[in-house]
């Protein structure tokens, strides 16, 4: 893998291939981290891209969620079915490029959808298949601590295997990681890069104003320490030992100077991760101060709405109450009414009656006084003395 390390300003600019394609792994349009890698990708690549590529690796769907919220496996489904779910939530993929589309300077820019588990895996096919010139992708976690513990995050393992053909850059807030040689990034003084082949590797430096130091820089030194102990054991003359002395003295110096700029480094390093997970406390404390406000004026309203609530039901029950009387006493006065009807009928009946039999006795009173008057007058009559 190629090595770049910080103050190499000693290779010339190579000519832009013909054919350059970049490509900027996005994760979402919420983070940062995919948002400052696609500004830097379009400040120092896009100028000499002829492709720009934004990438984002969607997991691989294996089940379709029901109204009911249940998971079927794509297995049992249909074709049609599995092909119309993923083409949604392919186009909500899409929907991810738009902020990023707005910071590049250039209209065509393309667009891709991966589909897998294992992002690394997926990105690292991609570069391998397409033969894109350059990956970029943006990192979560900048910090000294977060490289000692996270060694198996996407960036790292993409940066240990991919292939040589292809320059990987991770951008993180204050620092860049990269395998690439390219001295564009020579100048950029806030962001360093660090090469992550091998952990036993040092780094390596271009030419200073003695000589050019060696592959290794314990090696180096421990050759000197082997000549001020005098362990070779050919003869060499007091000139030719006099400018060896030089040598080695100057490659120990260059070696100190390195450990003490290491140090120096991770101590800068170490500071400022100090520094950001103070103002992170502050910030989580500040959140957890305002959630804790947010939920108890939560329970407030919850206890006012149940109160509220309480106080409704009592309304609401005894409403019923009242109603269920209502209807009792209108079912009495109903029964009341249904009596009392009846007792109509029963007085309409018997009065009926009584005037029938009032006539008829009337009826009769009548017939008997007639009869009277009939015989009395026959009886007058019949008598001849008057």
């Amino acid at each position: 893998m190629k090595v770049k390390v910080d103050g190499d300003t000693g290779v010339s600019p190579a000519p832009a291939p013909a054919n350059v394609t970049v490509a900027v792994a996005v994760k979402s349009d919420e983070g940062s981290g995919s948002q400052r890698a696609v500004k830097w990708a379009v400040e120092k690549l896009l100028p000499k891209a002829n492709r720009f590529v934004l990438v984002h690796v969607m997991p691989t769907i294996t089940t379709i969620p029901t109204p009911s919220g249940e998971y079927i496996p794509v297995d049992g489904l249909e074709a049609s079915v599995v092909k119309l779910y993923t083409g949604d939530k392919r186009a909500k993929c899409e929907e991810i490029f738009i902020p990023f589309k707005m910071l590049c300077k250039r209209k065509n820019v393309e667009t891709l959808v991966l589909e897998g588990n294992n992002p690394a895996t997926v990105l690292l096919k991609y570069a391998n298949d397409s033969g894109i010139k350059s990956l970029v992708l943006g990192s979560f976690s900048p910090s000294y601590f977060a490289r000692k513990l996270k060694g198996s995050s996407v960036p790292s393992i993409i940066l240990k295997h991919a292939p040589d053909c292809c320059d990987v850059y991770v951008v993180s807030s204050n620092k860049l990681m990269t395998n690439s040689l390219n001295p564009l990034l020579a100048a950029e003084g806030d962001l360093r890069t660090i090469n992550k082949q091998q952990s036993s590797a040092s780094s390596v430096s271009a030419g200073s104003v003695f000589h050019n130091r060696s592959s290794s820089v314990a090696a180096s030194h421990l050759n000197s320490l082997e000549f001020f102990h005098g362990n070779s054991s050919s003869y060499v003359s007091p000139q030719h030992r006099t400018n060896r002395n030089l040598e080695d003295v100057t490659t120990g110096l260059e070696a100190v100077k390195g450990c003490h700029s290491s140090t120096y480094s991770e101590q800068l390093d170490i500071q400022d991760e100090v520094e950001r997970l103070r103002l992170e406390l502050q910030d989580t404390l500040a959140m957890y101060n305002q959630a804790c406000e947010d939920l108890t004026h939560a329970q407030n309203k919850v206890q006012l709405f149940s109160s509220q609530y309480l106080e409704e039901s009592g309304k609401v029950n005894a409403a019923k109450k009242r109603e269920e009387n209502l209807r009792k006493i209108i079912a009495e006065e109903k029964e009341k009414h249904m009596e009392a009807e009846k007792e109509v009928e029963i007085a309409r009946k018997l009065l009926s009656k009584e005037v029938y039999e009032r006539q008829i006795a009337e009826l009769k009173a009548l017939q008997q006084s007639l009869e009277k008057k009939r015989i009395v007058d026959a009886l007058l009559s019949s008598d001849g003395r008057y």
